[in-house]
This record gives structure tokens, sequence and C-alpha cells, in this order.
């Protein structure tokens, strides 16, 4: 499992509350045989083939182990069948990160498996209420938030100050807000880097296919903390085709010392006032007019960016405290 990945996370954050995990590993090398990735692109609700020994390993780890609960994480290649057997062990829950709605996102396992699970807990706002129209039992609002172990502040060496920028996004391509907000933000002649994967994808003539713009690669943990605080604006979009209200980031970049400028949602000044803890956009012209602002104005950048740390640091924003909600919710 990659680290700073919502595996390794979760694990350890059950850890924490003093929870024994065993963790099966579901095999991704499933998503990419050529008839998965022809499914995926032809069919409007994927079906993955080649799950079968997934499956029967899956229910033989549980009769192995006799756990007292299962959270399975967004659980694709899970057959219906294989939850009505692993429910006779123990209670099962799904963790779910994405909109169920966007098909993509999902399998026909799944859809057809959801009223099969003991509870679903949903990392996307909207799929609480979608989850129970599709005939979940139960459904929760859990976010993904900071791990403290991958994403904090740190004293950073003139080769780690090199990677930030004045303007930095960190997320992967999208052809929506994120995309055209930043070209339009670098025609303005703004300095941007971008770290993530997928922007080969973008238009040929766009503006970003400057060289030292898009970085051709990802960060992780203490990379990505080292990126967002060495720059001075860390630039923050939801993903519009999956219905977030919040991402990672939106908790990631106060929790490592970043000012945030945040795409405007219904959601996330529940979490971070604005323009004291964080800064939002609604618009590309108040984005731009808010980047100028605040690039000169480096004393308002700073406070708040370390108000909005001082929030992440005293409030139940990291992924342990979810594990810990979770855990109550399924014990009491």
């Amino acid at each position: 499992m990659q680290a700073g990945s919502n595996g390794p996370s979760i694990k350890d954050a059950f850890e924490r509350n003093g929870i024994a995990v065993n963790v099966f590993t579901f095999n991704d090398a499933i998503y990419h045989t050529l008839i998965n990735r022809l499914s995926s692109k032809v069919l409007r609700v994927p079906h993955y083939t080649g799950t079968a020994s997934l499956n029967s390993e899956l229910i033989k780890c549980a009769e192995s182990v006799k756990p007292d609960l299962i959270v399975l994480i967004k659980p694709v290649f899970v057959w219906p069948e294989t939850v009505v057997q692993l429910r006779q062990i123990c209670p099962v829950y799904s963790w779910y990160p994405d909109a169920v709605t966007y098909k993509k996102n999902t399998s026909d396992h799944f859809l057809r498996a959801i009223p099969l699970y003991t509870a679903h807990f949903c990392s996307n706002y909207h799929s609480v209420k979608d989850f129970i129209a599709a005939g979940a039992k139960e459904a929760y609002f859990i976010p993904i938030t900071v791990d403290d172990k991958c994403h904090y502040r740190v004293d950073l060496t003139d080769a780690e100050r090199q990677q930030g920028s004045d303007l930095v996004f960190i997320g992967t391509y999208a052809n929506e807000s994120r995309y055209h907000v930043l070209n339009a933000l670098v025609k303005e002649g703004l300095g941007l880097r971008v770290y993530g994967t997928g922007w080969n994808h973008m238009p040929k003539d766009s503006v970003l296919r400057a060289p030292g713009i898009v970085q051709g690669r990802t960060v992780f943990c203490k990379d990505m903390s080292a990126v967002i605080q060495a720059s001075k604006i860390n630039l923050n979009f939801v993903r519009e085709h999956n219905r977030e209200v919040l991402s990672c980031r939106t908790f990631e970049i106060p929790a490592c010392g970043g000012f945030m400028l945040h795409q405007w949602t219904e959601l996330v000044e529940q979490y971070f006032t604005e323009g004291i803890e964080a800064e939002y956009f609604r618009s590309y012209e108040e984005c731009v007019d808010k980047v100028r602002f605040y690039l000169a104005h480096e004393s308002s950048r700073n406070s708040i960016a370390r108000a909005g740390y001082e929030k992440v640091q005293s409030s139940p924003y990291f992924i342990h405290h979810a594990a810990e909600k979770i855990l109550h919710m399924t014990t009491s």
C-alpha cells in the first residue's frame, strides 16, 4: 500500500484506537487488465472480471481470523454473495470515498451489494442520501481528514524550498474548474507549479504545458508537506464530477501550515472561517483578486495560515478521530 493513501492511514488510525488490525489487500492489478480497462471505458457501470480468487481468499481470511468487524475500503471487486458470507462471521461495513452516483467510480458488484452491508461510511457528503436511496440500511458521512504522521509542518531544507511556488496545486487533472482556473491564472502571468497525475490529458494548446509548470509527478507525506509549506498560496479544488464539497487537501493544507485558497462549497465554511483560517473563491474573478491580494500581503497570508494550522491541531480533523467515531457507531 502506498504511503499517504487511504489504506495505511486507516489501518494506523484503528490501531491507535487500540484495535488489532488484519489487512486484506485488494489486487489493484485487476483494474489494469485489458478486459477491465475496456469495461471501464465502454460500460456505464464497470464490471470487473478476474475477481473470483480475490473473493474466495477474502472469505478464507475472514474465516481464519474471525474478526469482530470488517471494514472494506471502496470494495468494487467484492461480490454481493461474498458480503452475505462475511456477515455470517461479523458485521461488514464499506468505507467509500467517492460519489456512488458517479458510475465510473464504482462497479455493478458494489451497487448490487449495497443493501447487504451492515452500514456504509461515506467520505462524500452527498453519498449518504444516495446510499439510502440505493437500499443501504444505514449510511454516515465520515470525511477523510488528516493523517498527522503523514501531513505536518517540516523544517524546510534549501532544496525543499525550491519545490514551492507563488501558487501551487496538488492534485490530478480533470477537465473542470481546476484546469480552467489554473490555465487562466498562468495567462495572467502568475507563477504556478502543479503536482499530480493525468495532466498529459489536458489540451495540446494549454499554457500549462509551458516548461516548469506541471511537474509530471505527485508528492506524498513529507514531500507533500514540504511543497505546501514552501508555497505562498495553495489552491484547492473539489472534484465537481464527483460532487465533492470537501477534499483531502481541505484539511491537509492547513495541517502542513500552508495558506489555503479553496474553491467555495456549501460545507467547507463549517470547518474553516473565511478570511480568518482559510480563504475561498466563488468565481475566477474572485480567485485572481485574492491571489493578487495575498501575494502582496505576506503578513495577512501568514496570519491565516497560522490560524488554519492551529484550528486543525485543536479539532477532531484527524483520521484517528474518524476511526474512533466509526468504532463508537459500530459498538454502541
